[in-house]
């Protein structure tokens, strides 16, 4: 346990990788292909541990095995698509095939997973498919596995985050800042909610639930969504939602519906939120704090970074429909990413820097805007939409639904409710649900409300 932690403190992140479950273990052969195990380890100049440092390379890495002494492993190989290194690399470190991501996904869905074997594991699927939501992923494991129950009780006792710099996650950052790609086959974005899931569960969306009750989705078969083209949906601008997540997963979406590069760079460091509801509310059920005096809060950001400036290299589209069927386009150059947890009342909203496309329908008409599958046809496009008011006891019952065709075979792609419900201190209170026709089944994307604040 002592060597484990020794190392822990050189490589905060590769070291957990040398016992993992499932991983291809020695013999290697000389003059085969080995490929790194570790989420980042170290090339040294000689076989031994003190040796000079001469490169860390990541996950999957290949090299080729020269020769074998003792425990380490004689390799050459280019390291990020660079020129030939040759050194040495601890055996136990590589392996004769390379990591998937659904492999790793196996490893994430076991129960006795501790935290700092979660972490290793999303830091190699960061690795593997770098993008947006894996670093995020990475993030979150960090404050699990690095931080002890003390140092985030004085976190808040203190009204200050205490994280220190970790060198991989500070590679990672570099690699964002360099510009990554998305590819459709490696995104990860969330694939909603089927109806049967929402009437199995403590519905959290207060208003859709009497509106479900009442009112009943068209019938539908397999249309223009594909199983693995699930779109990520955009929240109206009237909400000015604050979601992090969903922010970070339009990222991904829109660097991989577009064949586009991303470049993000850190604008702020994480930052104490200070607001009893934000810690109560926010997803992070892990964090277990010990009462203080006084309010409680959370650390607003992703380990130690705040906020993030995204660019697109070229620009990226997000489309959309108007209640006239006709397809609107807006090109996103980039997106301020305010990271963490907020209360829908006090933090800043997401900052998108897009502009209409000329030719297409104004983007403030759109009933829904998504990153993902554009429509075939462009400009010239025309969309189906049926619309309707549903009322009902009250002024708050009414609910306006909009079905969208996108493809003209008669089937609905898009279901989009609109209704209203009765604040308790604003003038009006709003809400807005997209499903989405995946495959055949209707499955909710998106639930978004006007906040009911003074």
């Amino acid at each position: 346990m002592r060597r484990a932690y020794r190392c822990l403190l050189i490589i905060p992140l590769a070291c957990l990788s040398a016992m993992a479950q499932g991983q291809a273990r020695l013999p290697l052969a000389i003059g085969a292909t080995a490929y790194v195990q570790a989420s980042r380890t170290n090339l040294r100049a000689q076989a031994q541990a003190d040796a000079a440092v001469l490169a860390q390379p990541v996950t999957n890495t290949a090299f080729k095995v020269l020769a074998r002494q003792g425990d380490w492993c004689e390799v050459e190989g280019a390291i990020d698509d660079t020129a030939v290194h040759h050194g040495f690399i601890s055996c136990s470190f590589l392996g004769a095939d390379r990591l998937t991501l659904a492999f790793i996904d196996a490893q994430l869905d076991k129960k006795n997973l501790d935290a700092r074997a979660r972490l290793d594991w999303h830091s190699r699927a960061f690795w593997i498919a770098p993008s947006l939501t894996r670093w995020n992923a990475v993030g979150l494991a960090m404050e699990g596995a690095l931080l002890s129950p003390e140092t985030r009780n004085r976190e808040i006792a203190e009204a200050k985050p205490l994280r220190f710099k970790v060198p991989e996650f500070e590679a990672m950052k570099r690699r964002l800042a360099n510009g990554v790609q998305v590819t459709t086959d490696t995104l990860a974005v969330p694939q909603g909610q089927s109806l049967q899931a929402l009437s199995d569960q403590a519905m959290p969306y207060e208003h859709l639930r009497p509106a479900l009750q009442r009112i009943k989705l068209p019938t539908i078969k397999a249309s223009f969504f594909k199983a693995g083209e699930v779109p990520v949906i955009v929240a109206p601008e009237k909400y000015g939602e604050y979601e992090s997540v969903r922010a970070i997963v339009l990222v991904d979406a829109l660097s991989a519906a577009n064949k586009t590069v991303f470049q993000a760079t850190v604008t702020g460091p994480a930052a104490y939120a200070m607001n009893r509801e934000t810690q109560e509310s926010a997803p992070r059920r892990d964090l277990k704090l010990v009462p203080v005096n006084g309010d409680l809060g959370i650390i607003a950001g992703v380990w130690d970074v705040g906020s993030l400036r995204v660019n697109f290299r070229g620009g990226a589209l997000l489309h959309g429909v108007t209640k006239r069927g006709e397809p609107s386009a807006e090109s996103v150059d980039g997106i301020e990413v305010p990271l963490g947890e907020g209360t829908t009342c006090t933090a800043s909203p997401i900052d998108l820097k897009e502009h209409p496309v000329p030719g297409y329908a104004r983007p403030a008409d759109t009933i829904v805007r998504w990153a993902g599958k554009p429509m075939a046809g462009a400009e010239d496009a025309r969309v189906q939409v049926k619309s309707r008011q549903i009322g009902g006891k009250t002024q708050y019952d009414l609910v306006v639904t909009h079905e969208i065709d996108l493809n003209g075979d008669g089937i609905a792609d898009f279901v989009v409710w609109q209704g209203r419900y009765q604040p308790q201190v604003s003038a009006e209170g709003i809400w807005n649900a997209v499903f989405a026709n995946i495959e055949g089944q209707w499955m909710l994307l998106s639930y978004d409300e006007d906040a009911d604040c003074t």
